[in-house]
């Protein structure tokens, strides 16, 4: 995988420490003793007084949302339960933006939830840069283990470069104005420098991509990983499928036009956003 940039072992663990933070394992417990299931990965969204969490609307298909919850920690127990939640997906169009919102409305899980993630702020949102390294992280089915009813997981985390065009075998037709595809080998170097498989993305789905930029003197995930995607399908050994920021944009206004404006300033400008939002009707 020509072009991707691999980091020592230091910038490892500050790298793995920042992503277990940031990333939101996404659990669906079937009760009665029939265990729990790996839904997805989420990333937790800041909005002032207000939290959201970013995944793909796909995961959040089928299922009932107050009834999904979060590890507080390493495992699954304690769980976060969801509670009371509004889900927010696209409205339909004949090509949405894979990306869904969950906007929690319990301060118990609230409060939870910020105490055990750290939620992004929309200066950690870009657009993508081509040519530049990007790092998939999420959890993965593949890579949990249920003992009894505690789920382990490991964040995963995959170096990649952004494909230059869509694959000619994308399941769906691409969408030029949401649509990122990036290669996704069989076998891959991990971000520790080690050669090992890559496993199918199910339970991954919705999971943030990270763009990786210049550091400084001192390297911190904070000021080098800009999110600049969610996952969304994948071509297992080809390639997988994300959708940009710009969707959220779409999504998040349904409910919170303050915060999807400044999703907009922050991706397309600040002149091209209040144009967009006039259009749609929104006074800004």
């Amino acid at each position: 995988m020509s072009g991707v940039q691999i980091i020592g072992k230091s910038e490892h663990a500050l790298l793995v420490a920042h992503i277990r933070r940031v990333m939101v394992p996404i659990y669906q417990d079937h009760g009665a003793g029939n265990g729990v299931t790996v839904q997805g990965t989420g990333t937790l969204l800041d909005g002032g007084d207000r939290l959201y969490l970013v995944t793909a609307a796909h995961v959040l298909d089928g299922v009932e949302a107050n009834r999904l919850s979060s590890p507080a920690g390493r495992s699954l127990a304690p769980p976060v339960p969801w509670r009371t939640v509004r889900v927010i997906k696209p409205r339909d169009s004949s090509k949405p933006p894979d990306v869904g919102v969950v906007e929690f409305l319990s301060p118990e899980t609230i409060q939870a939830l910020r105490d055990t993630y750290l939620p992004l702020t929309l200066d950690r949102v870009a657009r993508a840069t081509p040519g530049s390294t990007f790092i998939l992280a999420g959890f993965p089915e593949e890579k949990a283990t249920l003992t009894g009813n505690v789920l382990e997981q490991e964040p995963y985390i995959y170096f990649t470069t952004m494909l230059p065009k869509p694959p000619k075998d994308a399941k769906y037709p691409p969408n030029p104005t949401f649509d990122l595809f990036f290669s996704l080998g069989r076998a891959a170097t991990r971000s520790d420098g080690q050669r090992d498989e890559v496993p199918r993305l199910k339970g991954a789905s919705g999971c943030t991509i990270w763009e990786v930029g210049a550091g400084g003197e001192f390297w911190a995930p904070e000021t080098v990983l800009k999110a600049v995607g969610i996952q969304s399908s994948e071509m297992h050994g080809a390639w997988f499928r994300a959708t940009n920021w710009l969707g959220g944009i779409f999504v998040l206004a349904n409910v919170d036009t303050d915060a999807a404006y400044a999703l907009a300033v922050r991706l397309i400008g600040g002149e091209q956003a209040t144009v967009v939002f006039r259009g749609w009707g929104y006074a800004v």
